[in-house]
């Protein structure tokens, strides 16, 4: 899980599963908002995505496609189930 941020979720109490493939991972990037907007694209989620690659996402309001994506979502969240997601040591922070 090497420069994934997937673990601090669980630090704040937010649930998430992993795939446990450890050669070929899971590679969907996509949110579904409030049943309503559709988040999609190369986007990576991750603070590199943000601030220095070239990334795409589109953002989109069409119920049948939030309804495909919700039903893949759901399809992933049971395969996932009882998966443990590996112990990231953190290091320590610089202090400023």
């Amino acid at each position: 899980m090497l420069g994934s941020d997937v673990t601090q979720l669980g630090e704040y109490g937010i649930p998430f599963r992993i795939d446990p493939n450890p050669h070929a991972h899971m590679h969907h990037k996509f949110a579904v908002i409030d049943d309503d907007i559709l988040m999609t694209g190369s986007f990576n989620w991750t603070s590199q995505a943000v601030n220095k690659n070239q990334e795409n996402l589109a953002v989109l309001d069409d119920e049948g496609l939030i309804r495909c994506y919700k039903e893949e979502f759901e399809k992933l969240w049971k395969e996932f189930e009882g998966v443990q997601a590996p112990v990231v040591e953190r290091p320590a922070k610089k202090k400023s």
